[in-house]
């Protein structure tokens, strides 16, 4: 007789009592492939790259991505940093910007390869406008013409030909028509800003700021000659807001959508930069919310801020139409790395669980799996998302590094944990291939090595009526070893019940195999472990029951 049969493994639970499962959902399952239903092993990991290095290298980014490469251009850092890719058409440089180590910065081909690990030179992201009022004209020739007020500004251009915000306006009357010289103008700050032009700019009669001369920004004095050239962008009116530098605290950078880019510019405030033109991040378009911001994650065009208490959702088509709100789930996050963007949403760790907001609209996607204190045990602070597929990827630290896995789209198949961990995470959407930083400063690719050992742990298997099984036999479609480890609460004297191991071996055929005799009971619970692929376990009273 037929006495249990385990023949789908889907993940497991930690929260439903072991006699309460559903089929194919166990109490423990550690490097089961998400999908089969067979006891199917991921892959594991693979040292792609070999950095070396006594400090803890913990952030990723390959540049090079139009190229598919495990080795190739490789960006690596000591400290938590957000990458995000050129906004330049036809950037032939792959032009990047990243926060993180230390103000906001840029770097491309030209300047950050070869790699040492970090980027080998950058430069700063904004460009900083001149801090000093230039001084009253210092000549002037005068014109014959009607009395008029005239107002100068000027800004920097660094070597790329970007612009900054205006600097302190000086304003003089004079005729129609006379020239000016100008002194007294900013000195170049110092700093990896690379400034190399100057422009100085006029209003007259309150009209628009109009190029009078673009020189080099060394440059002490410049003559105004009356020539007047091309409308200042960088301010001067409402409708053009000063192109400011990012503030230099700014971390989290994220592409958005329609040429924008955001951060979280202060601990409470959030804002983007002017559409197209990274290094201009206008005051106007920055804005705060009630709790300080932890990490941002971006679902189709809507912007997620995660903080320290009540999400807020960010959404619009252009920076003066960006709007937030609350979003009614109040579940904070505590993790910053643990944010990861997904096709269907965007997940991070809490302290009740793991949190999704997307298709569906927001859910604990552990609830039905672990308690709080169980996902505590996790140390959730210490979790750093990644993707494989459709699937979240968390590693954690709890004194071991160690990580899980979970369908967003449905959690009701359980998690799965993983056997190894990561220091860091980088998602290469051109191969859609998952790197991982590990210990030893190596970059792993994920599911390029040998098969890891799947172990899926049953739930409890009642039978009516006391009972010693004779025989059990592994289902494979092909011969595989698998440790079959089977326990029973075995029937003591005294008429009472003990958990027992009545059963361990590694069995490498499809052939019936006897069970040791010499007890009874009515639950038992098995597990398997294999570097697989296996489609089931069954146990039965004798041999005989396999025919």
């Amino acid at each position: 007789m037929l006495i249990a049969s385990w023949s789908n493994f889907i993940g497991c639970t930690r929260r439903v009592s072991p006699r309460r499962l559903p089929d194919g959902m166990g109490v423990d399952a550690v490097n089961l492939r998400l999908g089969s239903g067979s006891l199917e092993p991921w892959k594991a990991p693979s040292t792609v790259v070999t950095t070396g290095g006594a400090t803890p290298l913990i952030s990723l980014y390959r540049m090079n991505r139009s190229v598919i490469s495990d080795t190739a251009e490789w960006l690596q850092w000591t400290m938590d940093v957000d990458v995000v890719q050129s906004l330049v058409p036809n950037d032939p440089n792959e032009e990047i910007y990243y926060t993180g180590d230390g103000a906001p910065k840029l770097t491309d081909a030209t300047l950050a390869l070869p790699a040492i690990p970090g980027p080998a030179a950058w430069r700063m992201l904004g460009v900083p406008k001149p801090t000093l009022q230039m001084a009253p004209p210092a000549t002037l020739v005068a014109g014959s013409g009607t009395t008029e007020a005239r107002v100068y500004i000027d800004t920097f251009k660094n070597s790329r030909g970007r612009e900054s915000a205006p600097g302190i306006p000086r304003t003089f009357s004079c005729p129609a028509g006379t020239t000016a010289t100008l002194s007294g103008l900013a000195p170049v700050p110092g700093g990896s800003h690379d400034i190399t032009l100057r422009r100085i700019y006029c209003s007259t009669d309150g009209g628009p700021y109009q190029l009078v001369v673009e020189q080099t920004a060394t440059a002490t004095t410049a003559t105004d000659s009356l020539a007047r050239g091309a409308v200042m962008q960088s301010g001067g009116d409402a409708s053009k807001p000063a192109w400011e530098e990012p503030p230099p605290g700014t971390v989290g950078l994220i592409n958005l959508w329609n040429s924008m880019i955001g951060g979280i510019t202060a601990p409470k405030s959030f804002g983007v930069c002017e559409p197209g033109k990274p290094w201009a991040w206008p005051v106007e378009y920055q804005d705060t919310v009630n709790f300080d911001i932890v990490a941002t994650g971006r679902w189709l065009q809507n912007w997620l801020l995660l903080t320290t208490g009540t999400p807020y959702l960010v959404t619009g088509s252009s920076p003066l139409l960006l709007s937030n709100q609350p979003i009614p789930f109040n579940q904070a996050c505590v993790s910053k790395r643990s944010v990861q963007s997904l096709s269907s949403g965007i997940v991070w760790a809490s302290q009740d669980g793991l949190c999704f907001w997307g298709q569906g609209g927001p859910r604990l996607l552990t609830e039905a799996l672990m308690t709080p204190e169980q996902w505590q045990a996790l140390v959730p602070g210490t979790i750093i998302g990644a993707r494989v597929e459709r699937y979240y990827v968390g590693f954690f630290n709890d004194g071991e590094a160690k990580g899980f896995i979970i369908d967003p789209l449905a959690p009701e198949a359980g998690i799965v944990f993983l056997s190894f961990g990561a220091r860091g995470a980088y998602y290469d959407p051109i191969s859609t291939r998952l790197y991982l930083q590990e210990a030893g400063n190596t970059i792993k690719r994920w599911g390029a090595g040998s098969p890891l050992t799947a172990k899926f742990k049953t739930g409890i298997t009642r039978v009516k009526s006391l009972t010693n099984p004779g025989a059990a036999m592994v289902v494979a479609d092909e011969p595989v070893a698998v440790t079959v480890t089977l326990w029973a609460n075995v029937l003591q004297t005294g008429n009472t019940f003990a958990w027992t191991q009545v059963f361990t071996r590694t069995v490498t055929s499809g052939e019936p195999f006897t069970l040791p005799g010499g007890y009874v009971a009515h639950d038992f619970q098995a597990q398997l472990e294999s570097t697989g692929p296996v489609s089931g376990l069954v146990v039965a009273d004798d041999v005989s029951d396999f025919a």
